[in-house]
């Protein structure tokens, strides 16, 4: 069977496995863990129910494929992108604190409320702020491109003249 969007199903198999790998590893360095839903709730249940129900919830909308927009189109792959990144980065940190044991432990010295000021920067800064620039920019592109006049170029410049 042929993938309805071959992209965003590439997009998809790579967040849940870098989902995956996150999860399992994240079991590893519970002590250490910093996701808020561990913090509040105390337990790795949470996060795990809350990240196969989001998995499975990308995983539907790829399924229906219909968008009401170029802009939530563009959203979902900004949001799958930018989750893989973030996510990703999670898994990286787990595994370097599955290999220094020492790492899980300062970590978990470190009370709760702190845990979860540098997890809210760290999202922040690398998935927030990202994402909310790049919508306000596709929004300003999808605004202004009708007073835009676009035209392939047939400009030949300098280097690609033949000889």
């Amino acid at each position: 069977m042929k993938p309805k969007n071959p992209i965003i199903f590439i997009l998809l198999l790579i967040f849940t496995v870098v989902n995956i790998v996150d999860l399992v590893t994240a079991y590893y360095i519970a002590p250490g863990e910093s996701n808020p839903l561990v913090l509040f709730t105390g337990s790795m249940s949470t996060l795990s129910i809350f990240k196969v129900l989001f998995v499975a919830g990308v995983w539907v909308v790829y399924m229906y494929n219909v968008y009401s927009s170029h802009f939530n189109y563009f959203g979902f792959i900004l949001i799958i992108t930018l989750g893989i990144f973030l996510v990703g980065l999670g898994a990286y940190s787990n595994i370097i604190g599955m290999q220094n044991p020492e790492l899980v432990e300062a970590a978990a010295s470190i009370p709760s409320e702190e845990r979860q000021k540098m997890y809210f920067t760290l999202v922040s800064v690398i998935y927030i702020i990202p994402l909310v620039l790049s919508l306000i920019a596709f929004k300003l592109y999808e605004k202004s491109v009708s007073n835009t006049n676009i035209k392939k170029s047939k400009r030949v410049w300098p280097w690609q003249r033949r000889q």
